[in-house]
């Protein structure tokens, strides 16, 4: 319609067109996300955390050294809103009890876990470094029959012991 400043078949108004040029040289900044409190920190000066691997609900996974043997870590950080609710603190100290106890040859070994004076919960572990097998039977498949049956034993073993 006339006086809308569409332009009708003949394309945009000049106006609407210098509008328009002037909404797209706005540079629009995504939101700054907070930093990451726990990169750099050192937790109850024996692991420095280093880089975020992964994340959930509950908490997340860091890349880290053990200062005083130099060894690469996983350590995995309870979110601090979790530690509010007693019941997930509960679980989460079982959790590092049971993982420290666990001896198989297929199961991750837990160096330590701890609580920092700020009430930051962290379970600190072998940092294993590869391929995921998500990634392995997604590239690979179908994957023969004996290998399956050797990984699966494998877990098997790993999670008798821990039940």
């Amino acid at each position: 319609p006339a006086g809308d400043g569409g332009g009708g078949k003949d394309g945009p108004s000049p106006r609407r067109a210098l509008v328009a040029k002037k909404l797209s040289q706005i540079a629009v900044a995504p939101a700054a996300a907070a930093p990451d409190p726990y990169l750099g920190a050192t937790l109850n000066g024996r692991f420095t955390v280093e880089k975020k691997l992964g994340e959930g609900g509950f908490g997340a996974v860091y890349n880290g050294v053990q200062l005083l043997t130099g060894r690469r870590v996983a350590i995995k950080l309870l979110h601090p809103e979790m530690t509010r609710d007693q019941n997930v603190v509960a679980r989460f100290r079982r959790e590092g009890q049971v993982l420290c106890s666990l001896r198989d040859a297929h199961t991750i070994t837990t160096y330590d876990f701890d609580q920092t004076a700020d009430g930051t919960l962290f379970i600190a572990m072998e940092l294993l470094e590869g391929r995921s097998l998500h990634d392995i039977f997604h590239d690979e498949a179908p994957i023969a029959w004996q290998r399956m049956l050797k990984i699966v034993t494998e877990m098997c073993s790993s999670l008798e012991e821990a039940h």
